[in-house]
């Protein structure tokens, strides 16, 4: 895939579409039963910011949140993107991690 210059450019109107970009993966989960890659990266990037809060005293840990279980978490979460397409957690697994460890969602 070649970038065009940016140049010439005047109005929005003239940028061509972008074409040859792939998805980051090929293999379809269906959206129903998972979260999405995406959705995926951002909990777990949430997950490695909050336990950097923690680490910092910005927030003060609990019972059951501190930074080593953020952190495991975290990498739990992250290592399901490896083999998307037969490990997965489902939406209510999603949602309860997220209400385990306080982050609010959309």
């Amino acid at each position: 895939m070649k970038l065009n210059s940016l140049k010439h450019l005047t109005t929005l109107s003239n940028l061509k579409p972008l074409q040859g970009i792939k998805q980051l993966t090929t293999i379809k989960v269906s959206t129903k039963v998972a979260p999405s890659e995406i959705e995926l990266i951002s909990l777990g990037m949430n997950l490695i910011y909050q336990s950097h809060l923690l680490n910092n005293g910005t927030l003060q840990e609990s019972k059951n949140i501190t930074v080593l279980k953020c952190c495991n978490e975290a990498i739990r979460v992250i290592k399901i993107l490896d083999d998307y397409k037969n490990s997965y957690i489902d939406f209510k697994e999603f949602n309860e991690i997220r209400k385990m460890f306080k982050m609010k969602g959309n």
